[in-house]
C-alpha cells in the first residue's frame, strides 16, 4: 500500500494532476502504477490534461454567455 502511495505521489509530481486525477486514471485506463514512464502512461495524462483544458473552456464560455445575458435582461 505504501509503495503504491509512492507512485501516486511521483504520478502527480511528474504529471501536475491531483490525487483524484491520477486515481481516476488507473481506473478508467487500466494504467498500472509500475508502469510511470512509459509512453502509454505519459500519452494518457496528456489526453486527460487536453479534456480537462476543453471542458474548463467551454464551462467558461458558458458562463462568460450566461453573464452576458443576465446583464441585457435575456436570461
Amino acid at each position: 500500500m505504501e509503495e503504491k502511495e509512492e507512485r501516486i505521489r511521483q504520478i502527480m509530481f511528474h504529471s501536475g494532476c491531483t490525487q483524484t486525477e491520477v486515481e481516476n486514471l488507473f481506473e478508467t485506463q487500466g494504467l498500472w502504477l509500475d508502469n510511470l514512464e512509459s509512453e502509454e502512461m505519459i500519452e494518457a495524462i496528456q489526453k486527460m490534461k487536453l479534456e480537462v483544458s476543453t471542458w474548463k473552456r467551454y464551462i467558461l464560455f458558458l458562463y462568460r454567455r450566461i453573464s452576458l445575458c443576465k446583464r441585457e435582461k435575456k436570461f
